[in-house]
């Protein structure tokens, strides 16, 4: 039995295959190798390089969490936060500034941030399949077989298990048509980019002694609402 399963395994047999190689994936796959060594985990992932995206910030609890998986050296080069203001109409301000500590959360520049965790994963012994496209998804009872593109070919991994964090694209929903289109969340986000404004010390002049006394960083780097 141990000598079928070997073979299996260099015939593209893996313990567990995740589409998606971007956040959830690649954490996923390194808290799992993490827990268990000799698993074998591939990464199926679509794009060769990760977009930009907008308003990214971890939560104080994601980066506990994220600190937990021994990568605090890729979460140095983001910013850490440094809380909320908030400024009222009237003038008036608040600051609620986050005191130095484990827990403090991080703006995060999602390019980067991505590609570093599939390194980190890559390094746990993670195969990563990268510009890869889904192509179909079958199950059975006890085996999952998904097919690819990958290099001009078009490839078969057979599986125990098979994670979809394809995000929005919901690559193994659509297949198995389980994607609701009859829900409307009525949630919405706009965002804009601006140019040629006035620094930020000639119309933020109020001086909010809390922040200035407390904070671990400057205004710049908080979060205004």
């Amino acid at each position: 039995m141990e000598c079928a399963e070997k073979q299996l395994i260099n015939n593209s047999y893996y313990d567990i295959v995740i589409i998606g190689g971007g956040l959830a994936g690649s954490i996923l796959s390194m808290r799992l190798k993490q827990e268990s060594a000799d698993l074998s985990i591939c990464i199926i992932e679509k794009k060769t390089s990760f977009p930009k995206k907008v308003g990214e910030s971890t939560s104080d609890l994601s980066a506990m969490y994220f600190r937990r998986l021994g990568i605090d050296h890729l979460l140095k080069k983001h910013i850490q936060k440094s809380g909320l203001r908030f400024i009222f109409k009237d003038g008036s301000e608040f600051s609620s500034p986050s005191y130095k500590s484990i827990a403090n959360g991080f703006q995060i520049d999602r390019s980067i941030f991505d590609e570093d965790l599939l390194t980190e994963a890559k390094k746990l012994g993670v195969k990563v399949f990268r510009g890869a496209t889904f192509k179909n998804f079958e199950s059975t009872n006890d085996k999952q077989k998904i097919t690819y593109s990958y290099e001009d070919k078009e490839l078969t991994i057979t599986s125990k298990w098979v994670v979809d964090a394809s995000g929005k694209q919901g690559v193994i929903a659509n297949s198995l048509n389980w994607i609701d289109t009859e829900t409307n969340l009525n949630t919405a986000a706009s965002w804009a980019h601006f140019k040629n404004i006035s620094a930020q010390d000639k119309w933020d002049t109020l001086d909010a002694n809390e922040w200035n006394s407390k904070a671990i960083g400057p205004k710049e780097h908080s979060t205004q609402h």
